[in-house]
C-alpha cells in the first residue's frame, strides 16, 4: 500500500486527506499547530465562569459558489444556518457614516444620498462583467470606475472601504486593486450581484468543521501528527524523507512514496531540501503578506453607536490612513446569530488603532491578490507529480479561500490516486487533467474568470470517446454540450462533410442556445478526450440566476454569432461603420414596463424601457451602426435587408432589431426599415449590462429568450449553406 504524507492541515490538506483515505491508501498528516484548520480556528472567550469559543478566522462561506465546501460540510453531518449579511461603513473614529443594519440609509457625511445608492446599485449590478470580458483583464479598479462616472462618494464611502477590507486584496490604495481579481472574490462571497447571497455558517461556528473531520480523519484509520514541524523534505531513489521537529523538541525522520505539501508556498520553498529550479522559482512568484488579527471586545473601536455596529464593519479611510489593509471588524455574534445572552466580542484584521479589552492578538499569513497569477499557475500545474510531489492550497487558486483550498486538495487527491493506481492520465498539455485550465484554453471562454467557470462545474464531468463514435446526430436533441481537449470529430449534414473540430471547439451547444436539435451529425476521427456540460444541469443554474452559467451561455452565443457574422459577409460582403440612424419623427410613448410584463417579463421596470412609435419608412436600425440599443416590436412590420440592400425577411411583433449586436458588441449587421406604423420597445444596452451575467428573474426569463431568438434566426442560415451551398465550414472552426 502507498504511503501518503501530507504536509498541512488546511483545508487543503484535509481535501486531499479524505480522497486518499476514501481510496484505502496509508495516510499521515502532519500540522505544526495543536488542531487542524488552518485559517478557520477559533478563540476562547471568558464567559461567566467558562469560556466559549469564536470564529477568529474564516467567519462564513457562500452556500452558491462553495460546492466543494458544502459537499463536504453534508459529508461530515455538519449543519449550516444562513447568517446575519448587514454591514456599517465608519470614520477613523468609529462614527458612523452610512449602513444596512435595520434599512440602507445614510448617517451622515454623505451629500446626494440619491446618487451615492444608485451607484452602488449599478456597480453591484454590473460589475461581474470584469470577470467575463477580456478587455477588463488588466484594468486597476481605478480605470474601471473612471469608466463608468462613478462619484467620488461612491468610491470614498462604498467602493474604498469595502476593496479596503477585503481580506485576500493587497496593502495598497484600493483604487490600484486589479479590479477583475477583486470581483472575482466579491461574487464568491456573494456580495455583488442582484439580492442576498446565501451566506452561511456551520452550527456552533465554522471552527466546528475541522473539529469533526479531525474525529472522521482517525476513525478511518489516518494518522495525525499534531505540534509536529516539518523541517526538511527531500526526494531520494527510496523514496521521500520528511524530517521532524517534534512539540518536545525531539527529531526524526520518516519515509513516505508521496507527500502532498499542503502549506504556503513561502514555507514549502523553505521546507524542500533539493528544490528544482522551476521549483524555486515558481515557489517564489506567488504573492503573500502578514495580517494581525486582533480579538476584542472595545465596541467603541468598531462603531460610536453600538446600536449601529453590523456584522461586517468597514473603515472609510482619510488620506494615507488606514495605515495597513485589510482592515475589517466582524462581529460574530451577529453574523452567526449565537446566544444573544453571550459576550460581545469583535474580531478586527488589521486595527486602524489600539482596541481595548484584548482577548487574542496574532499574525498569520494570507495570499495576496496583488497581481496575476496565470504564468505561474500554469507552470505550478507541470511540475505537479513530479519527484512524488504534490502541491495543494487557496494560493494556487483565484481568489484564494476556502473553497479554492478544498477543491485544490480534492483534484490533488484524485490526481495522486490515479498515479498510484498506474492510470494516470497525465499528459505532456497538463490542461486535460484541470477543470479551469481546460476551459482556459478554449478560445470560447478563455476571457473568462476561474470564479465564473468554477459555478458550472458542477454541471461538468469528463468525457471521452473512442474513435468512429458518433457524438451528435442531425436533428435530434444534444443531452448537452462536449468541449474538445484532446482529438478531432468530423461534422456531416445528409452524409457530407462540412466542417471538422478540434482542441477548444464545442460540440452539442446549439442545444444549450435554444434547446432545439443539433443541426450537424458530429464522429469521433480520432480518439476524443474532453468536458462533457449537462444541458439540463445548465438550465438549472440559468433559472437560478447563477452569473456562471449567464456568462458561459454568453460566451457560447458570441462564438455562434461570430460564425453567423462571417456566413452573412460571404454572402453580402462586409459591413461598413455607420452612424447611428436618426430617430427624426419618432415620439416616445412612455414607460414600456407594462408591454414587457406581458410577455411574462418579471420586474421589467428594471431595463428603464421606453415605448416609441415610429412613422412608415423611417431606418430604426441602421447596418454598421454601434449596438448600444436594441429593440422588442409590438406593433407594425418592419423590413429587414442586408448590409448591401439585398431584401431579406420582414419582423413584426415580438421580434428583436439590432439585438446580435448588442450580444456580440460588433456593428449592426442588418437594416431595419418600418414598413409601417411601428410601436416598439427600446431596450439601451447600457441597461441590457445590468442582465447580462444573471443575478434576477428578469434576468432569467429575458436573456435565455433571446438566445433562443438568435439563434431561431441563425438556424435558416446555416442550415441554407449546408444544404444547398458548395462551400463548407471547414475554415469557419472555432480553433
Amino acid at each position: 500500500m502507498a504511503r501518503i504524507a501530507i504536509v498541512g492541515g488546511g483545508a487543503a490538506g484535509m481535501g486531499a486527506a479524505k480522497v486518499l483515505l476514501d481510496a484505502g491508501l496509508e495516510v499521515t498528516m502532519f500540522e505544526e499547530l495543536q488542531r487542524l484548520g488552518g485559517h478557520c480556528f477559533a478563540v476562547p472567550v471568558p464567559h461567566g465562569r467558562s469560556h466559549v469559543l469564536v470564529d477568529a478566522g474564516v467567519s462564513d462561506f457562500n452556500r452558491t459558489t462553495s460546492h466543494e465546501v458544502r459537499k463536504f460540510m453534508a459529508e461530515l453531518d455538519l449543519k449550516i444556518l444562513p447568517v446575519q449579511q448587514d454591514h456599517t461603513c465608519t470614520r477613523l473614529d468609529g462614527s458612523p457614516v452610512w449602513t444596512t443594519r435595520g434599512e440602507r440609509r445614510v448617517i451622515d457625511g454623505i451629500d446626494d444620498e440619491g446618487r451615492f445608492f444608485d451607484d452602488i446599485d449599478m456597480f453591484e449590478q454590473t460589475c461581474l462583467e470584469v470577470t467575463a470580458e477580456a478587455r477588463f483583464a488588466d484594468w486597476t479598479a481605478r480605470q474601471y470606475l473612471d469608466e463608468y462616472d462613478y462619484g467620488p462618494e461612491f468610491r470614498r464611502c462604498f467602493f474604498n472601504p469595502r476593496a479596503g477590507g477585503s481580506f485576500p486584496m493587497p496593502d495598497r490604495d484600493p483604487e490600484s486593486f486589479f479590479i477583475r481579481p477583486l470581483v472575482a472574490y466579491w461574487q464568491m462571497e456573494g456580495s455583488v450581484g442582484w439580492g442576498p447571497a446565501e451566506r452561511m455558517v456551520v452550527e456552533h461556528g465554522m471552527h466546528a468543521w475541522p473539529a469533526a473531520f479531525h474525529i472522521w480523519f482517525e476513525q478511518r484509520g489516518g494518522r495525525l501528527r499534531t505540534s509536529t514541524r516539518v523541517v526538511g523534505i527531500s526526494r531520494r531513489p527510496r523514496g521521500v524523507r520528511i524530517r521532524l521537529e517534534n512539540a518536545d523538541g525531539s527529531h526524526e525522520s520518516a519515509w513516505f512514496d508521496h507527500v502532498v505539501l499542503a502549506a504556503s508556498p513561502h514555507a514549502i520553498r523553505s521546507m524542500i531540501e533539493d528544490p528544482s529550479v522551476d521549483e524555486g522559482t515558481v515557489l517564489g512568484a506567488f504573492q503573500w503578506q502578514r495580517a494581525r488579527v486582533a480579538v476584542h471586545m472595545d465596541h467603541e473601536y468598531v462603531c460610536t453607536d453600538p446600536s449601529l455596529i453590523g456584522a461586517y464593519n468597514y473603515v472609510i479611510g482619510e488620506g494615507d490612513q488606514p495605515e495597513t489593509r485589510p482592515t475589517v471588524t466582524l462581529y460574530p455574534k451577529r453574523l452567526a446569530g449565537m446566544d444573544p445572552h453571550g459576550p460581545d466580542v469583535f474580531v478586527t484584521i488589521n486595527p486602524t488603532r489600539a482596541p481595548r479589552d484584548l482577548i487574542a492578538n496574532r499574525f498569520f499569513v494570507h495570499p495576496s491578490l496583488g497581481r496575476p497569477h496565470d504564468i505561474s499557475m500554469q507552470r505550478l500545474a507541470q511540475l505537479q507529480g513530479s519527484a512524488n510531489t504534490w502541491f495543494a492550497g487557496g494560493w494556487m487558486r483565484v481568489p484564494h479561500v476556502h473553497e479554492q483550498a478544498l477543491a485544490s486538495g480534492l483534484e490533488v487527491g484524485h490526481d495522486l490516486v490515479a498515479t498510484v493506481a498506474g492510470h494516470s492520465r497525465r499528459r505532456s498539455d497538463p490542461a486535460r487533467r484541470n477543470y479551469i485550465d481546460s476551459l482556459r484554453n478554449s478560445p470560447i471562454f478563455a476571457t473568462l474568470d476561474a470564479c465564473l467557470l468554477e459555478e458550472v462545474r458542477v454541471t461538468a464531468r469528463p468525457f471521452d470517446a473512442p474513435m468512429g463514435e458518433v457524438l451528435t446526430r442531425e436533428d435530434e436533441l444534444s443531452a448537452g454540450m462536449i468541449l474538445i481537449i484532446e482529438g478531432e470529430a468530423i461534422g456531416s449534414r445528409n452524409g457530407r462533410h462540412v466542417t471538422r473540430s478540434g482542441p477548444g471547439a464545442l460540440i452539442g451547444e446549439m442545444s444549450i442556445l435554444d434547446g432545439g436539435p443539433s443541426p450537424v451529425t458530429f464522429v469521433a476521427r480520432t480518439a476524443i478526450s474532453g468536458w462533457f456540460f449537462d444541458r439540463a444541469g445548465i438550465e438549472q443554474l440559468r433559472r437560478e440566476t447563477h452569473a456562471g452559467a449567464f456568462a458561459v451561455v454568453d460566451q457560447i452565443a458570441r462564438s455562434e454569432m461570430k460564425i453567423m457574422r462571417e456566413l452573412l459577409e460571404r454572402r453580402w460582403g462586409p459591413v461598413v461603420a455607420a452612424d447611428a440612424a436618426a430617430w427624426d419623427g419618432a415620439h416616445v410613448i412612455g414607460p414600456a414596463a407594462g408591454f414587457l410584463e406581458q410577455l411574462d417579463l418579471p420586474e421589467a421596470h428594471r431595463l428603464k424601457a421606453l415605448l416609441w412609435e415610429f412613422p412608415a419608412g423611417m431606418h430604426v436600425v441602421r447596418a454598421g451602426e454601434p449596438s448600444h440599443r436594441f429593440l422588442i416590436v409590438t406593433q407594425g412590420t418592419i423590413d429587414v435587408t442586408a448590409a448591401d440592400g439585398t431584401p431579406l425577411v420582414e419582423a413584426g411583433p415580438g421580434d428583436m432589431p439590432g439585438v446580435l449586436a448588442v450580444i456580440d458588441g460588433g456593428r449592426q449587421p442588418f437594416n431595419f426599415v418600418t414598413r409601417e406604423s411601428t410601436i416598439a420597445a427600446v431596450i439601451d444596452a447600457d441597461r441590457f449590462r445590468e442582465l447580462r451575467y444573471g443575478g434576477s428573474n428578469l434576468a432569467a426569463k429575458l436573456v435565455p429568450r433571446i438566445h433562443a431568438y438568435l439563434v431561431e434566426r441563425y438556424r435558416p442560415l446555416l442550415d441554407n449553406v449546408l444544404h444547398n451551398d458548395e462551400e463548407t465550414l471547414v475554415d469557419i472552426t472555432l480553433q
